[in-house]
Formats: structure tokens, sequence, C-alpha cells
């Protein structure tokens, strides 16, 4: 991907899309998409870390909000960010490290600074190693298995999204069953 550099002043969209040869691809669109475009992709929050009264602070305890257990779990969706000033170049990094179909709408104030993690993820080596994971979590589609994705995630404790138990992992994650009652599972 070639930026010119009277170009990224323009840029208004980005749209991160994952290519057969395992590398993710972007393209560069600085026109409106269509209602039908954006209405039939999923809505993800911006990145960052938010402060919590009372829950988290910056240097204690962040409140993350981070969007990969949503791309884990449904690899195959397409994504799109609407984003504030200052959030840009996290998303478009996000989106690349998941491999997601995300299309980012940024402000032209964060241009230069897509176009440089643009230009440190297009210098980056293809992989096509299989995703480290520790323990696998079994999706039932329930908002309560995505939160504990979502903290799993949070904590840098690496999962795979199954859909039954699997004799790879030492440990099999099933949010409802007599190990892992629902009442259990603490949200905080």
């Amino acid at each position: 991907m070639k930026l010119r550099f009277g170009l990224p002043l323009l840029i208004s969209l980005l749209c991160w899309t994952q290519a057969l040869d395992s590398r993710t691809k972007v393209r560069i669109s600085t026109s409106a998409l269509s209602a039908a475009e954006l209405a039939s992709r999923e809505a993800l929050p911006s990145p960052g870390i938010t402060a919590r009264a009372g829950l988290a602070s910056p240097t204690r305890s962040p409140w993350i909000i981070a969007n990969g257990w949503r791309v884990a779990r449904h690899p195959e969706a397409k994504y799109r960010y609407d984003l504030p000033t200052g959030t840009a170049a996290l998303a478009a990094a996000e989106a690349f490290a998941y491999g997601a179909d995300a299309l980012l709408k940024i402000d032209p104030a964060d241009a230069a600074s897509v176009a440089a993690m643009l230009t440190f993820v297009e210098g980056l080596p293809t992989s096509d190693l299989p995703p480290i994971a520790d323990l696998a979590v079994i999706d039932d589609g329930s908002a309560v298995t995505g939160e504990v994705m979502n903290l799993l995630a949070r904590r840098n404790l690496l999962f795979q999204v199954a859909h039954a138990p699997s004799p790879r992992f030492r440990l099999n994650i099933v949010i409802g069953s007599r190990e892992y009652p629902v009442e259990d599972v603490s949200v905080d």
C-alpha cells in the first residue's frame, strides 16, 4: 500500500479486508458509503482506555475497550468503526492484529497517524502460523459468554473460540455447565 503525502489529508474512510494470502489489505476510499453498506457492518466501539470512578483508572486498573474478542467470536463478519479524533491509528492496529474486515471512518486530523500505522503494518512480515491459545471458550452465542471472552482478552489470557469442547485444550470453558455455572460468572 502506498500513499502520496498529499492524499492522507483527504482520507476519510479506510477498509481493511482479509486477503486470501492471510495478509490483511487496506482499501482507501474518500467517498461516502451508502446506508446499506454501513448497515451491513457491525459497529465497533473505539478502542482505548476509559477511567471509571471507583472501578478503573489509567494507572492503577485501566478499563480497556478492545474488540479483538468480537472478531475472534465472528471472524467472518464485517465491522465498522466511526472514530473520534485521536483513535484511528489504534483502531487500524487492532483491525490489522485480528485480521478484521473493518471499515474505519476517520477524522482527517488523524490521516498522518493512520498513514504512519499503515507504513508500519505493511513492513511486517507475513505470518501463517496458527493462533496461540491456552484454553477454549465454547461459544453458545450468549451475552454472558461474550463478556467472559471480553474479560479473558482484557487480562491477556489467550483463548480460542470453539463450538464444542476440544481435547487440544487442557481447559474448555462452557458457561452454564456444572463446572462454570452462569450464576458464578463475575463480570467485574
